[in-house]
Parts: structure tokens; sequence; C-alpha cells
């Protein structure tokens, strides 16, 4: 079984790598629910960084609504995906704020109900 928070350590330290390597200074803002991961500053050159990792070969990676929303907002926003995570990571691969929110396809949506309006009886509501 694969472990997500493994795939996700990866991935933040790949990606701080790569940015780290070429002279920028990284934060990990990722505990502050920003809508990105880190942000890679060199100069007055500023990058917010989603990261995904995922364990397979196809960058298939899953946004948040405020991931979204902030890479519509920000245009240094910049989703970096590491594949093969845990096994052999291939380089990291960056997508515009354009890219990933053309590729954004809902799938999940949150339902808040209100408990005092259900019911213990599906037969009082459904026709079983």
């Amino acid at each position: 079984m694969v472990d997500p928070r493994a795939v996700e350590l990866v991935g933040m330290t790949r990606v701080s790598d790569y940015f780290t390597s070429r002279g920028w200074t990284v934060h990990d803002v990722s505990q502050e629910k920003r809508g990105w991961d880190l942000e890679a500053t060199r100069g007055n050159k500023r990058w917010c960084v989603e990261v995904k990792a995922c364990s397979g070969g196809l960058p298939t990676v899953l946004l948040t609504k405020n991931e979204l929303a902030k890479a519509g907002e920000h245009p240094d926003w910049v989703l970096a995906v590491v594949t093969r995570a845990l096994s052999a990571p291939e380089p990291v691969r960056f997508f515009t704020s354009a890219q990933a929110t053309e590729a954004a396809e809902a799938m999940v949506y949150r339902a808040l109900l209100d408990h005092g309006s259900g019911t213990d009886n599906p037969k009082r509501s459904l026709t079983l």
C-alpha cells in the first residue's frame, strides 16, 4: 500500500531542491492554507508553487477549491508535479495556472446537510 504522506514528502523535497539548486530561496508555507505549498524567491521574482506528487507515471493530481481559486488570482502561481515519487522520481514538471485550471474537472462535491431535516426512516421520505 502506498503511503500518501511519504509521496507528498518526496514531492516537497524534490521541488524545493529544484529551486534551491538554481539559486532560489524557498519557504514552506503549506501549513498556512494559502493555496500553494512553497514560495520561491530570487531577487524580485517570486513563484507560488503548489506541489503535487504521485506514485504512478501520469501527472494526475487532485486540486482543492482553494488551490484552483488561487491559481486564478495569482499570476505567479505554478503547479509542480513529481511522478513516480517512491520508485524512480522523474524530473519535476511545471504547469501554469492556466494549464492547471483548464485541465481541472470537478469530481467530488461536499453537501452540508441540515441534520434536523433528514429522517432515520427512508420509507418516510422515499418511495421504495
